[in-house]
């Protein structure tokens, strides 16, 4: 989870439950709200690209494939509001800042994430909210499934009550 991201996050109890959630992390679930500028052209679609970082620590999506991470990343529209879209954001890889990089590159950043193009900042943080986890329980086996509502401030941005923070 991405630290100016919100939403569910795994702890372990010991290195050995850590060992197993790691190595057992791509079988995991995970989905996000995610809050963007505009609305896309398309209800639903699925992102792909090899993500790369540079020496800044920015990533980038990169037709090279050499020293690059392919990187999959389906959306979904579930409420457009004026200027902002509330999406459905489900990952098929795990890469770092991908959900960022794919919206981005569709051309509706998140809101409040300047460093991949947001001019917006209505709540002074990255809309993004991982709200849905679910994963295989490191003792017992069973198929665990964790859940969280849509964030208050999220709704309060969809129905246009937050004061926009854009940087002069």
């Amino acid at each position: 989870l991405d630290k100016e991201a919100s939403g569910l996050i795994v702890f372990a109890k010991n290195a050995q439950v850590k060992q197993y959630l790691q190595e057992d992390w791509k079988n995991s679930q995970k989905k996000y709200y995610a809050i963007v500028e505009g609305a896309p052209e398309k209800e639903s679609g699925t992102l792909s690209s090899f993500l790369r970082e540079n020496k800044f620590l920015k990533v980038y999506s990169s037709k090279r494939k050499e020293d690059a991470k392919l990187s999959i990343t389906h959306y979904r529209v579930l409420r457009a509001s004026g200027e902002y879209s509330l999406l459905e954001v489900e990952l098929g890889t795990g890469r770092k800042h991908q959900i960022r990089v794919h919206l981005s590159d569709l051309g509706h950043p998140i809101i409040g994430d300047e460093r991949y193009g947001s001019k917006v900042n209505p709540i002074g943080r990255l809309a993004l909210h991982a709200y849905f986890l679910a994963l295989t329980h490191p003792i017992s086996g069973k198929r665990m499934v964790f859940q969280t509502p849509l964030p208050d401030i999220f709704e309060r941005i969809l129905e246009g009550e937050t004061q926009d923070r854009e940087k002069p």
